[in-house]
């Protein structure tokens, strides 16, 4: 198989409408496929090759396996397209661990490359990515915010590839698409989708959280406290980079909000009053012997005198 390009389209209740194609170099007479857990053979929905639907006589079916009879006058190369609904149900909720199976050939057919794309319902973001694969899509600015579209690149090879459409699809609105492409086959693959309220959830909470610590423990305001978070930060996006940068945007947003709060906080509340001394109260004198004494009437205008007494 010179070239594997699967595509998977997912509902909000779990069930997903997958289109596989091959490129095939010196196909057989005869080839057999392994269906992935959830799909029997009454979910196989269409087979082509080269654009035309083979018929019943030419396909055999099991509960596992697919079996196929290609004409023996078939040319050097072929593309053969199978298009199967999986019903392994999981609805989708706030995060959900995926696990998912594709088609299989037999370990004596080598698959040189295989592409994989798939869309989640409306709501659901990637949170952490399939291992082992690398991704076909890029953060891109869109107004204030960043979101991850497939990259031109990759657009103008499926272009070029000429996909086929499907006979029909899943009940859903798919809108976030992802792309991977992987050396060799593929059979499984694990991935982790978050809902848009839980991931608003935890990076606004959690900066909202640390600016409660910062305006609770005045101690905590100094720069080392930022370089300290900075660092943990880093630490995290060395093992969790992906998850790091999708909660990156909701945790700056959370610092806004507390920002915010911080202004109208600060903006309505009253300053202080100094004490003050009344207007008709007049200063007191001290004596000798610390006591003080308060001033008559007219101290103010008072002129101090000086009696010399002579020596004897």
């Amino acid at each position: 198989v010179e070239r594997a390009y699967v595509r998977t389209r997912f509902a909000e209740n779990g069930l997903s409408e997958v289109v596989a194609m091959y490129d095939l170099v010196s196909p057989p007479s005869r080839i057999v496929l392994q269906l992935p857990r959830g799909t029997a053979g009454q979910d196989v929905r269409r087979i082509l090759i080269d654009g035309e639907v083979l018929g019943p006589e030419a396909v055999s079916m099991s509960e596992t396996e697919v079996r196929l009879s290609l004409d023996s006058g078939t040319a050097e190369t072929a593309r053969l397209v199978i298009e199967y609904r999986n019903q392994l149900a999981q609805s989708f909720g706030l995060s959900r661990l995926e696990e998912v199976e594709f088609l299989r050939f037999p370990a004596s057919v080598w698959v040189n490359e295989t592409h994989w794309e798939f869309q989640l319902p409306f709501g659901q973001h990637l949170f952490a990515y399939p291992q082992t694969l690398f991704p076909r899509f890029h953060w891109k600015p869109r107004g204030l915010f960043w979101f991850r579209v497939l990259t031109p690149e990759y657009l103008a090879e499926r272009e070029a590839w000429q996909l086929p459409e499907e006979a029909g699809a899943v009940q859903g609105a798919p809108v976030n698409a992802y792309a991977f492409r992987g050396i060799g086959p593929i059979a499984q693959v694990h991935m982790r989708s978050m809902s848009r309220s839980l991931i608003l959830l935890i990076g606004a909470g959690t900066s909202l959280a640390l600016g409660f610590l910062f305006w609770q423990f005045p101690f905590t305001r100094n720069v080392f406290s930022i370089v300290l978070l900075a660092f943990a930060f880093s630490v995290a996006s060395l093992w969790f980079l992906e998850p790091m940068q999708l909660l990156l945007q909701p945790a700056l947003l959370g610092l806004a909000f507390a920002a915010l709060a911080t202004f109208l906080e600060g903006g309505t509340r009253q300053p202080a009053a100094k004490p003050t001394q009344p207007r008709n109260q007049r200063p007191s004198t001290v004596t000798n012997h610390g006591h003080s004494l308060p001033a008559s009437p007219d101290s103010a205008t008072r002129i101090p005198s000086t009696i010399h007494r002579p020596s004897p």
